[in-house]
């Protein structure tokens, strides 16, 4: 390589060039270079920032659908017992009424057993009281006394 006249020409005017593009022309690229940097920087933290949003958010919603599950358990095993609760205090019920009924139908028979008993008592009296009336032609109390005193312990007998 010569160095000659053409060469520091080119020196001089490149020297100018580059003078003049650091002076007027580099500053505006530098701002527009570093408003990108900055833009981008800034995106890349709000991106970072969004993720640690999005964990929290996602524990957050985890420990939200723990405690639901939680509840909804636990107003399962509520409801559960509540039920059988129900079912037990239904069963005593029944188990209540069965006896109360037994009971009716016993006093019910034995009242029945009462009455019927008093009404052949009563017709089997005037039965007798007839038959004795023909046969001995008077008033016969000494025969219906002692019938009467048969049914009567006949009838105790039953009951």
């Amino acid at each position: 390589m010569q160095i000659n006249g053409t060469f520091w020409g080119e020196l001089i005017i490149f020297t100018c060039f580059y003078m003049f593009v650091k002076a007027k022309i580099w500053p505006r690229f530098a701002g527009v270079l570093e408003e990108r940097r900055a833009f981008i920087e800034n995106g890349l933290k709000a991106a970072k920032d969004g993720q640690l949003l999005l964990q929290d958010a996602e524990k957050d919603a985890e420990h939200i659908v723990k405690q639901a599950q939680l509840k909804v358990e636990n107003m399962i095993q509520m409801a559960t017992q509540e039920i059988r609760f129900m079912q037990e205090q239904a069963k005593e019920e029944i188990e209540r009424l069965k006896i109360a009924a037994q009971k009716e139908t016993i006093a019910a028979h034995e009242n029945m057993q009462r009455v019927f008993l008093a009404e052949a008592r009563d017709h089997y009296l005037k039965v007798a009281s007839a038959v004795c009336a023909k046969v001995f032609d008077t008033n016969p109390t000494q025969y219906l006394n002692t019938l009467e005193s048969m049914l009567n312990k006949q009838s105790s007998v039953m009951q």
